[in-house]
């Protein structure tokens, strides 16, 4: 089995509450387990940022059904990669939720402390998921 790596951001249409987001997050663990897929969600200022690591096939009719879902809007593919190995691995869907400290991380990569990356190519973006999840951000290290 060849593994890939799959990144896109989206927009909300509508406002989320933390009960929406942990229920999306519970939803996307399920469906992660099920399909063979690992991955990591970031949720900040209304838009979303999603990595996802798997078999071609069930990543591509995952990332489909993400598309169809009315919950957000400008979904954007920033890249789809072969990978030798998976990041997210101990993760059916790890979650990086919108803090002061997140925000300072992606300013650092973006240049601003909204979630775009119509201009950024995948590994920035995995680098910058990654940098989110660590215990000890290089982005926010002196």
């Amino acid at each position: 089995m060849q593994l890939y790596r799959l990144a896109y951001n989206s927009t909300v249409t509508t406002p989320l509450t933390k009960a929406d987001l942990k229920q999306i997050l519970a939803t996307s663990v399920i469906n992660n387990q099920r399909a063979g897929l690992t991955g990591a969600l970031c949720f900040s200022r209304g838009a979303f940022l999603q990595i996802l690591e798997g078999d071609r096939y069930p990543l591509n009719a995952t990332f489909q059904k993400i598309s169809r879902d009315s919950r957000h809007k400008d979904v954007h593919l920033i890249g789809l990669a072969p990978t030798q190995s998976r990041l997210f691995g101990n993760w059916s869907m790890a979650f990086v939720d919108d803090t002061r400290d997140t925000r300072a991380i992606i300013m650092k990569y973006c240049g601003t402390d909204r979630l775009m990356f119509g201009y950024m190519p995948l590994d920035e973006v995995v680098a910058l998921v990654q940098d989110m999840l660590s215990p000890k951000p290089t982005a926010l290290r002196k």
